[in-house]
Order: structure tokens, then C-alpha cells, then sequence
């Protein structure tokens, strides 16, 4: 989004952060600065001059997401490319995308793989070989649109074999199938993530390119057979100005007890559409009557839980990056949400671990049994959402190159710069092995 430089030169320097540059794809640094509307990601490189609008409400962006950063030691410096850093932070990635196909059954506007890929499958040996060399647990299947790759249900075998578990990334157009969501449940599929934008036909028409009636239908078969199945699932939405008012209505649907395999909702801001995360808080938080500051004393509260087994852990370099994800938790009672905690209670909270935090190693070993309970509460009413007495709600948005923080954003979108390369093969001709995510066959079709 564009600003003018008066109005820019007038705004507050919050911090320095790294992104990329759109051109070279190189590591460079940006300034975030605040303005009377709100919160800008500057930088220049290449010749060009990006200015990007990261939120619209700058109290929010101070409070939620400034002060945290990145752990792993491993970091970044400016001028690496993408593909340097991608395989610098490969190994703390916990839930890593994998393109298995690039094809897709549908046109989204929102996608950004649209158009970029040749049209490939992954071989099964290939992902076989990204296994090997990924240490983490889980492997998000994604595409184009993974369920329509003629060898699937092998890919899902394969994950199983090494160990792994396999979340799959899902427009749904498969899953008003029985057969199709019987056979997914058998291969035990962890988790499946299914694209729901809420009830408008138009949205589907609008973003999705197909007719929206129809495509309701077949999204609502879709949450039956997962429901008949009990397939764990995320509803992934996008947010826009022309439907975030359908958000309240897809909480209330997801809380509802016949829909307890729902697990957790990821609301994702469009690009490059007005809306941003703090729209997303705004519209919870006037419509449950929780306070805002409720959102940031709880990321306050995540924070200082992981600082505390950060300081114990004694390798420091793998560490697993899930603490970049914005994630609230809020408990399900009376056919509502509500906080986890008193908001007073979670500032109270906060004040007793960061005391102890500040200590030296010595006095914070000796302190650390008075935080048993602070954090014993807030881990079992963190994993009561796998149980569907809590419902986790994801901040997120689509990320691109033009608008991406690395201090920040790092796990959720180093991956999906990756389609890039597919249109630079000057840089694919220096990689001496597999790149990891991404399609080898597609790669050697370019």
C-alpha cells in the first residue's frame, strides 16, 4: 500500500527487522514505522522503494507483536537469499509445508501459487528423501491442491512409515466423497485443514472462482463426513472486508458440541485486501465482550512460558519456532467463549514469571518450583483445546514477499516464498541436492 514520503518522515521508527527483497530474493534490512493510521514495513533494495501496510491499529501491533522475536540462535544475516535461509532454519521448522503436487481443480485469487508452478506431481521417493532429512515430527501437505495427486494415499503410507505425522491443507473439493474421508481416517491422517470463508456464495464466487451455491454444498458434505468420521480438523478462513463479519457466525458453528472434531480456526487476513489481524481482534473482541488487552497479556503469558523452557533447554539451536504463531486460546462455556483467565489474573500472572525470569541463573533455579503452578495452569488449559473444552484461534495472514517480517513471521512464510525459485533457475543451478518443499520434478521441468 502506498504512502506519502511526507507523511512517512512524520512517523515514529519502532525497530529495525529483515525481510526480503521481491527482486534478488536476498535477505535485507526494513524499518517498521508507526503513523497516524497505523503500522508501515519500509525497505528499498533493487532499485525499487516497498512501502507495506502491516496493520491498520499500531496499539495492537506494539502490544502483540513488537516485542517477540525469533529464539533460534540461528539467524539470519542480511544478504543470504531465501533458499540459504530456508535450509539454515530447516530443522526448527515444526510443521514444514510440503508441495507434493502443483496442480490444482480450482483458480483462487487468493492463492499464490496460481500460474507459478508447471503442472507436477512429487514422486513418493522424493518426499521420501525430505523426510530423511527433516528431524520434526509433523509434515503439512499442500499444493496446489494435495488430495488430487494420483499417488496420495502412498504419500500418506510413506509419512506413517517414517513416523511422521501428515496435516493436510485442503480446498475439500475430495472430501464430499465417503469413501474418499473413510480411507483418510484409516491412514490416519493427523489433521486436516479445510479452506471455510463462511456462508456468502459470493465470497466463493468472488475469491474462489466457482459457482458459490454449489461450493457451499459440497463444503458442508465435506464437514459431515469429517464429522461422521471424527477426522480432526482446522477450518482455515479467509478474512476480507467483504466477510469478516461471517467470523462470529464460524466460531459460534465450530464451538458447537456435535462439532467438537473441530480443533482450531485459523483467521487469515487476504492480500492485499484492507483487513489485518487487529480487525480480526476488534471484531472477537467486541463480540464476546473480551477486552483486548486480554489478547496481548496472553501472548505475554505464552512468551514467558517458553522463555522459562528456553532457559532450561540445553541446546539452544534447535528450537522449535511454533512460538511464532499467534496463537489464543479462549474457553468454550455456556454456548460461548470466554477468557482462559481473568484478565487480572493473567497480568498477575506475567508479573510473578517475569520477576523470575529477570534473576540470574542461580535464584531462578531456586525460584522456579513458585511458577509450577502459573505455568502448569496455563499448559493444561492450553491443551484442553485437543480436547475441544478450549478453542485455539490462529492469527495469521497471507504472506508475500513484499510484506513479510523475518523476525516475526518466519515459520509461517519462508515456505511460501519457495515457489519464487521456480521462476529463477539461475539460482536452482547451484543447489547440490533436493530442495526441500518443493517439487524435484517440477523443478527439472523448468
Amino acid at each position: 500500500m502506498e504512502l506519502r514520503v511526507e507523511e512517512l518522515l512524520e512517523g515514529t521508527l519502532l525497530s529495525k527487522t529483515l525481510s526480503f527483497c521481491p527482486t534478488c530474493l536476498k535477505v535485507i534490512e526494513a524499518d517498521l514505522i508507526e503513523t497516524k493510521d497505523g503500522v508501515y514495513l519500509v525497505k528499498e533494495h533493487c532499485g525499487r522503494r516497498i512501502v507495506y501496510k502491516l496493520e491498520n491499529d499500531a496499539e495492537f501491533y506494539r502490544e502483540f507483536r513488537l516485542n517477540f522475536e525469533d529464539f533460534v540462535s540461528q539467524k539470519l544475516e542480511i544478504g543470504e537469499t531465501v533458499l540459504d535461509a530456508w535450509r539454515k532454519k530447516l530443522n526448527t521448522m515444526p510443521c514444514p509445508q510440503v508441495y507434493i503436487t502443483s496442480k490444482c481443480n480450482m483458480k483462487c485469487k487468493v492463492c499464490f501459487i496460481r500460474d507459478a508452478l508447471k503442472e507436477r506431481d512429487m514422486k513418493p521417493e522424493e518426499l521420501g528423501e525430505l523426510l530423511e532429512i527433516y528431524k520434526g515430527k509433523t509434515i503439512t501437505l499442500t499444493g496446489g491442491e494435495p488430495t488430487i495427486h494420483p499417488q496420495f494415499f502412498e504419500i500418506l503410507d510413506i509419512i506413517r512409515k517414517k513416523g511422521k505425522r501428515a496435516w493436510v491443507l485442503t480446498n475439500g473439493t475430495m472430501l464430499d466423497e465417503e469413501s474418499f474421508v473413510r480411507k483418510m481416517k484409516e491412514k490416519k491422517v493427523y489433521r486436516v485443514c479445510l479452506s471455510f470463508d463462511g456462508w456468502k456464495p459470493e465470497i466463493y464466487e468472488k475469491w474462489r472462482g466457482v459457482n458459490g451455491e454449489e461450493w457451499l454444498k459440497r463444503k458442508e458434505k465435506a464437514i459431515e463426513l469429517l464429522r461422521k468420521y471424527n477426522v480432526p480438523t482446522n477450518i482455515f478462513m479467509v478474512v476480507s472486508k467483504e466477510n469478516i463479519d461471517e467470523l462470529p457466525k464460524v466460531i459460534d458453528f465450530i464451538i458447537r458440541d456435535e462439532n467438537k472434531f473441530i480443533k482450531d480456526l485459523w483467521a487469515i487476513s487476504l492480500y492485499p485486501s484492507d483487513t489485518r489481524p487487529s480487525d480480526v481482534v476488534e471484531k472477537v473482541s467486541k463480540t464476546y465482550n473480551i477486552p483486548k488487552e486480554y489478547f496481548y497479556e496472553l501472548k505475554r503469558l505464552k512468551w514467558n512460558a517458553f522463555k522459562v523452557y528456553y532457559r532450561l533447554k540445553p541446546n539452544k539451536k534447535e528450537v522449535d519456532t511454533d512460538m511464532l504463531y499467534d496463537i489464543i486460546f479462549f474457553k468454550i462455556e455456556d454456548g460461548t467463549i470466554k477468557p482462559l483467565f481473568p484478565l487480572e489474573e493473567v497480568k498477575r500472572m506475567n508479573r510473578k514469571i517475569e520477576k523470575i525470569l529477570n534473576m540470574p541463573i542461580g535464584k531462578f533455579l531456586l525460584h522456579l518450583p513458585l511458577l509450577l503452578p502459573e505455568l502448569i495452569r496455563y499448559i493444561r488449559a492450553k491443551l484442553n483445546h485437543y480436547r475441544r473444552k478450549d478453542l485455539a484461534l490462529t492469527l495469521s495472514r497471507i504472506l508475500t514477499p513484499e510484506n513479510i517480517d523475518l523476525n516475526r513471521d518466519f515459520n509461517l512464510g519462508l515456505d511460501l516464498l519457495f515457489y519464487l525459485y521456480l521462476k529463477k533457475p539461475e539460482e536452482l543451478e547451484r543447489l547440490d541436492e533436493p530442495l526441500p518443499g518443493v517439487p524435484m520434478c517440477a523443478i527439472k521441468g523448468i
